[in-house]
């Protein structure tokens, strides 16, 4: 990771972050093409699992077979402050 003061170590604090996040993104590339989408989620803190709904065959199953190198990415929404908005 390139900015290391901005890196989450924490397991504690990251799975705080899965439990509260209401969206995850994932990102997948195959063949030079990327694809990116963002769902909602669920997380198994017990196992310490995330699960997307996904059909059994699809663009999303395409991706993860052709390159299992995935990245995700889970964000709290803290809504947004008017006063940056003029």
């Amino acid at each position: 990771m390139r900015r290391q003061d901005k890196e989450i170590k924490s397991s504690t604090l990251l799975r705080k972050i899965l439990k509260q996040a209401k969206y995850v993104t994932i990102a997948m590339a195959m063949d030079n093409h990327p694809y990116l989408v963002s769902m909602n989620h669920g997380y198994d803190p017990e196992e310490n699992c995330i699960y997307f709904h996904c059909a059994k065959e699809g663009k999303k199953i395409d991706y993860m077979k052709a390159n299992r190198e995935i990245w995700g990415q889970a964000l709290l929404d803290f809504g947004y402050d008017s006063k940056w908005c003029t």
